[in-house]
C-alpha cells in the first residue's frame, strides 16, 4: 500500500511555543504531539507500505531523527522541505544505515496509471499538470487548502488537513474525483 503525509514537524518546540502554537495543534506538549503522530502512523502503515513523507520531517539533532525514524513503519521516502536541515546533511548515512528508503526534493510516480508529482510546496504548474497528473504537497498547513480544492489535481498531505494522520493512496483518488481539471489540461 502506498501512503502520504508532510509536516509532522517532530520535536518542533520553540519559546514562542512552535509548531503546536503556529498551527493550534491540539496537544498540550510536544511529547505528546510526537506520541500521537507515531501512533497515528503506526495504526494505519505497516511494515512493508511505502510512505512519501513530502518535507519537514523533523526538528534535532541526527540522533534525536533516527530515533523518531526508528519508531514508524513502512519504507520511508523523505521529501525535503524548508526545515529539513540536518536530514540534507546526514541524507547519505540516513539512506546507508537504513532509517530511509531514499530522499529527494521532487518525486513522480505513476501509480495505477496516473502520474503523482509530490513535492514539499504547492505549484501551480508541474510535470505532466497538461496531462491531468496529480500534485501532492504540503509546507502550507491546510491554509491553501481552499485554493487546492478549486485549481486542478492537487492536495495537501500534511498532517494538519488529516487529523494528524497520513494519507492512503485509495484516499486520495476519491480527493481527486471531487477536484476540477487541471487548467492547463491539453485535450
Amino acid at each position: 500500500m502506498i501512503w502520504y503525509t508532510s509536516d509532522t514537524h517532530f520535536n518542533h518546540y520553540s519559546k514562542s511555543g512552535g509548531i503546536i502554537a503556529y498551527c493550534s495543534r491540539p496537544f498540550p506538549t510536544i511529547s505528546e504531539m510526537n506520541k500521537a503522530i507515531i501512533n497515528n502512523w503506526n495504526i494505519c502503515i505497516k511494515k512493508r507500505d511505502e510512505i512519501f513523507h513530502l518535507g519537514d520531517f523533523a526538528f534535532g539533532n541526527y540522533d534525536s531523527i533516527k530515533t523518531i525514524l526508528g519508531e514508524l513503519n513502512g519504507n520511508i521516502h523523505l521529501c525535503i522541505g524548508s526545515h529539513d536541515k540536518e536530514i540534507r546533511k546526514h541524507r547519505k548515512e540516513l539512506i546507508e544505515e537504513g532509517y530511509v528508503k531514499e530522499i529527494e526534493y521532487i518525486y513522480e510516480i505513476k501509480v495505477y496509471g496516473t502520474y503523482v508529482f509530490m513535492s514539499h510546496y504547492l505549484h501551480k504548474i508541474w510535470p505532466r499538470s497538461h496531462y491531468n497528473s496529480w500534485h501532492l504537497f504540503g509546507h502550507s498547513h491546510g491554509r491553501m487548502n481552499s485554493y487546492a480544492e478549486k485549481e486542478g489535481k492537487l492536495l495537501d498531505v500534511g498532517v494538519d488537513s488529516h487529523n494528524y494522520f497520513p494519507v492512503a493512496h485509495e484516499e486520495v483518488i476519491k480527493f481527486m474525483k471531487n477536484r476540477p481539471d487541471n487548467p492547463n489540461l491539453v485535450y
